[in-house]
């Protein structure tokens, strides 16, 4: 199913869950942005846990080889723009999301099959959740 919405094409991929994408959310001029700040900083990437014997959070696992980034939304105007315009496009505050992780993939990368939740009981996972529980949305803008 497709739709318009403002100014958006949206193709509905699936109900249960929702899945859907919106073309063009992203200027070039804004993916470039993004892929500048993100080239500065990128490291590999790592699970959620936690390294008791470094006494820090996340591991390296070879399931996750990509590299990437944090990016604040207050970091500069644009993306500032791009987050409340992610806000107000799944209705959720900007408040209740997560920095921007930018990911970068080569060739033989990857980031197999997982789940985003975590079990409150355990606590090495509590961490993840004091500052508004369970991911319940994931917004991934694809650019070259």
């Amino acid at each position: 199913m497709k739709l318009e919405v403002a100014n958006f094409n949206i193709e509905i991929l699936h109900h249960d869950p929702m899945v859907y994408v919106v073309e063009r959310f992203l200027s070039d001029k804004e993916c470039d942005l993004f892929k500048d700040i993100a080239s500065n900083d990128m490291k590999r990437s790592k699970v959620s846990g936690f390294d008791k014997e470094k006494n820090r959070r996340g591991l390296l696992d070879n399931r996750r080889t990509s590299s990437h980034s944090w990016i604040q939304h207050s970091y500069d105007k644009t993306t500032t723009d791009v987050a409340l315009r992610i806000s107000e496009l799944v209705q959720v505050p900007i408040t209740h999301a997560e920095a921007y992780k930018i990911l970068h993939y080569s060739d033989s990368q990857e980031y197999q099959a997982h789940h985003d939740t975590f079990d409150p009981s355990v606590k090495d996972y509590q961490h993840y959740l004091k500052n508004g529980g369970q991911r319940i949305i994931t917004a991934i803008p694809l650019f070259k």
